[in-house]
């Protein structure tokens, strides 16, 4: 399965910035990340177990004058900066930036499999070809950190555990099951009770328990 995933959350992660050189942006077309290379995007396959493929789309910016008609632009793997395996992700042979399009997306596929038990790194860069060129340095690479490695969400917080109760690996992969969210930041008290009792009656109905055998307990009314 595959899931569209458009990041916006940005993690430190490559090290320390670099000067933005001055560009004359009139002297051709050129193309740049809007996330700086200082930061990076950074989930977990264990967030979605439904999914062994996930979709990522990033936002590539256009400087200079808009295209009249779609180019082909390139994007290439940074192998002294990546540990990722070749199986681990598909990039697209020709991707393409539209005509009259200040920021477009570079979509590109992350494969989960076995070698995901530890984080890998993937880093893209920006490259020359026969249209344009890469835009301030700082924007010329793009750092995505995976794993299938099970981690606690960092919206899983004490008021959370007022609803969903302790967290475990288990629960999580439970409640995106039986709910298909993955993510409750933001959600009001009414959503986050219908959810909780939810999946509390999904409990109940299927026997599930915690890896242990112990009750998985859902503490809401």
């Amino acid at each position: 399965m595959s899931k569209y995933i458009l990041f916006f959350f940005l993690l430190a992660a490559l090290g320390s910035c670099k000067n933005d050189e001055l560009m004359d942006y009139n002297s051709g077309h050129f193309l740049q990340w809007t996330m700086a290379d200082r930061d990076s995007l950074k989930f977990s396959f264990s967030h979605y177990p439904e999914n062994d493929e996930l979709e990522v789309k990033l936002e590539l910016q256009l400087k200079g004058d808009l295209l009249k008609k779609a180019q082909s632009y390139r994007i290439e793997v940074v192998d002294s900066l990546t540990s990722a395996l070749p199986g681990n992700y598909r990039l697209p042979e020709n991707p393409l930036f539209r005509p009259e399009q200040v920021v477009d997306t570079f979509s590109f596929v992350l494969v989960k499999n076995d070698a995901l038990s530890a984080p890998v790194v993937l880093t893209l860069a920006i490259v020359t070809n026969d249209y344009f060129m890469p835009g301030m340095e700082t924007y010329r690479y793009a750092c995505i950190v995976f794993n299938n490695v099970p981690t606690k969400p960092l919206w899983w917080d004490d008021e959370m555990e007022r609803y969903l109760g302790t967290y475990s690996p288990l629960k999580y992969e439970q409640f995106i099951l039986c709910t298909k969210v993955n993510d409750l930041s933001g959600v009001d008290p009414v959503t986050l009770r219908k959810y909780a009792l939810e999946f509390k009656a999904y409990i109940a109905l299927n026997g599930i328990t915690e890896a242990n055998g112990d009750p998985m307990e859902i503490p809401i009314y």
